[in-house]
């Protein structure tokens, strides 16, 4: 029996998984990276990259459905690649599989000059925009077209307010805001792009406009 990890499992396609795992007998979830053979992940990218670091601590290959990584997460992801299996997919759906197979064919095929426009449409609710699908068909194309008979390739999205709640997201995890005024008294992490594992702290302030208390021990003889 395998067992399985997935991280995610209250999100649509964790459910999904889920589902489908219960009504196999070979397949079983458990609640630990440790305990399992294999590690899923569908959640969100502030969630994914602390779990690549407990998975290459454990030595589990890692199945990467998660869309949204900003360009220094993408390049975390392939160093750890080279220490773990890692399979990362922005779509793992047959139709898009289908889908470019038929566009490399159609590439391989073409002698025209031309321009491609993928063209997506959101729910108000889409947390990444463009999606991860959009994005990942534009670099295929980029990777295939080999004569340079297509001379762009734009993303058009036709419900514009779904770039509202993706670019909130990202402001909120590339944003460090304290939650109180005062002074900086200490900065831990001061080289760029440094990775920071969940509960570490960033930086020590001292609160202005407000009392502190001290609490200290002094010896009797002292006072």
């Amino acid at each position: 029996m395998k067992t399985i990890f997935i991280n995610g499992l209250s999100g649509k396609m964790g459910k999904t998984i889920n589902n489908l795992i219960l009504d196999d007998e070979e397949l079983e979830i458990v609640k630990t990276i440790s305990d399992s053979d294999i590690v899923i992940d569908f959640s969100r990218p502030e969630s994914t990259i602390p779990l690549i670091q407990e998975a290459k601590e454990y030595k589990k290959p890692l199945i990467i459905g998660t869309t949204g990584f900003t360009d220094i997460e993408l390049k975390q992801i392939e160093e750890a690649s080279k220490e773990i299996p890692i399979m990362l997919s922005f779509n793992m759906s047959k139709g898009i599989f289908y889908f470019k197979k038929n566009i490399k064919q159609f590439l391989n095929n073409n002698s025209d000059s031309m321009k491609c426009l993928i063209s997506e449409t959101h729910h108000t609710q889409k947390v990444d925009a463009p999606s991860g699908t959009a994005i990942e068909l534009k670099k295929f194309i980029e990777s295939n077209n080999n004569e340079k008979y297509i001379s762009s390739i734009e993303i058009e999205l036709v419900e514009l307010k779904a770039r509202i709640p993706a670019l909130e997201s990202r402001v909120e995890r590339t944003s460090v805001r304290s939650p109180v005024d005062g002074v900086v008294n200490r900065v831990n992490y001061v080289t760029a792009d440094a990775y920071i594992s969940t509960g570490e702290v960033l930086s020590e302030i001292v609160p202005t406009g407000s009392d502190l208390i001290v609490e200290t021990k002094i010896d009797p003889k002292d006072i």
